[in-house]
């Protein structure tokens, strides 16, 4: 039975429109950073800050412009605490929690201001850190579990884990017992051979991964002194995490820093941004550095920065749009045979794109064959097709296409090449199911 989704998608075909960039109104330049008396309002994300005492949490500012963009101007605010007994700025976009209770960040860029509340807990009474996790997430932003490293097929010089920590107590069982437990000095913490290797105290073949006395060496080295706890009891599991800001538009040569925020099982929130992997689908577009910033380069169009942490992934959309501005009216007269029409040219008018004329019936019928049956119509079908007066012809050739056989089939291979069903693991039935 076809689907009302893939229908939808289908009659987006009647127009089949080439996309292009038309020249429009001049864009402004915005130069460097947004003046005061652009901006028309500041914006704090996330809404509400959870940050455990003793511990630093990110935020982030946004100064929504008169132009439509937003920018980043979290490094150009003052920060001022309620009550700093529990709560104080420490640097750029980040508080340290001091006592637990309630308190709110106040924050200022020239006669503009916006309040965040956060709620400060305390710490786990005498909780001894945790393999998974507190040191996972060390090992994953290190690098050490990625494929080049030690989560190759066979390990690394004798030490193997496993890929994004997907077992973590294959992982515990090589550090802790692994090499008859010579990675690992519980009498003094500094001198085991796993901080020794990943601080290029003794040499190591992929580098230093972190410095002496950095968070990372502290949790490592706290872990281990602390007796090497695998996971304390009712630890709860990370559930999602959520990047700040989710999607945004970009001027050309912009910045912008990413916060990732990890939430756990039993409703708790943990800034993760330092913990994280962050990778560009785009680099032409937009690059992000390791500790999450992206710059958006000098091409236009779309990207998506994905955040990974313990399993978990997260992104951040990029757009950046053309170097002119259409006028919206022009998109309000576009036709829309439904809602996907319209999410596209609310898409197209955040990029700055137009679309072109609707293409010809002999281009509409050899695409949408293509496209459903990977078939080229046969000669009499484009003859017939093209002598056809029926306005809604092009809708009636969809509801052919899609009830022919072939369609099912190339659909069927396409999603099996993405799948990869496995008759070991489900069956020749499910295989045939597909």
């Amino acid at each position: 039975m076809k689907s009302a989704i893939q229908k939808l998608l289908l009659s987006g075909l009647a127009a089949l429109p080439v996309w292009q960039a038309r020249a429009g109104e001049a864009a402004p330049d915005p130069g460097k950073g947004a003046v005061t008396e652009d901006i028309g309002s500041l914006v704090i994300e996330p809404p509400v800050l959870a940050v455990e005492a003793g511990h630093p949490a990110s935020f982030l500012v946004t100064a929504r412009r008169l132009d439509g963009f937003e920018t980043d101007v979290t490094a150009r605010v003052t920060v001022d605490s309620s009550d700093t007994g529990k709560l104080n700025p420490a640097g750029a976009g980040v508080v340290r929690g001091i006592a637990a209770g309630t308190a709110s960040l106040t924050v200022r860029l020239g006669n503009h201001q916006a309040e965040l509340p956060v709620q400060i807990t305390a710490p786990p009474s005498s909780a001894p850190v945790s393999f998974v996790r507190d040191v996972l997430p060390v090992l994953g932003k290190a690098g050490c579990n990625a494929g080049p490293c030690h989560a190759k097929a066979d390990g690394q010089n004798g030490f193997r884990l496993t890929v994004f920590s997907f077992d973590p107590k294959s992982d515990y069982q090589n550090i802790v017992e692994g090499a008859r437990g010579r990675r690992i000095f519980p009498s003094d913490p500094e001198e085991s051979l796993l901080l020794l290797k990943a601080t290029q105290t003794v040499p190591h073949e992929g580098g230093a991964r972190f410095e002496r006395g950095s968070d990372a060496w502290r949790t490592l080295t706290a872990w281990i002194g602390g007796g090497m706890a695998y996971q304390n009891k009712d630890e709860p599991a990370v559930a999602a995490i959520s990047v700040f800001p989710q999607e945004r538009r970009y001027r050309k040569g912009a910045s912008q820093r990413l916060v990732v925020h990890a939430r756990y099982a039993d409703g708790s929130v943990r800034d993760v941004t330092a913990l994280s992997k962050f990778e560009s689908n785009d680099k032409q577009i937009a690059t992000v550095s390791e500790d999450g910033k992206i710059t958006v380069d000098h091409l236009g169009g779309q990207a998506v920065v994905v955040a990974r942490f313990m399993g978990m992934v997260g992104d951040s959309k990029v757009m950046v749009p053309a170097d002119r501005i259409l006028p919206e009216e022009r998109y309000q007269s576009l036709p829309a045979n439904n809602f996907i029409d319209t999410l596209a040219w609310n898409r197209f008018q955040q990029l700055g794109l137009f679309p072109s004329e609707p293409c010809t019936d002999a281009e509409f019928l050899r695409r949408a064959s293509l496209d459903t049956l990977g078939l080229l119509p046969k000669p009499e079908e484009v003859r017939g097709f093209l002598a056809d007066t029926d306005p809604d012809k092009r809708s009636k050739a969809i509801e052919r296409l899609l009830a022919h056989p072939a369609w099912a089939d190339l659909w069927a291979t396409k999603w099996a090449d993405l799948l990869r069903p496995n008759p070991d693991r489900v069956g020749v039935k499910g295989v045939y199911l597909l």
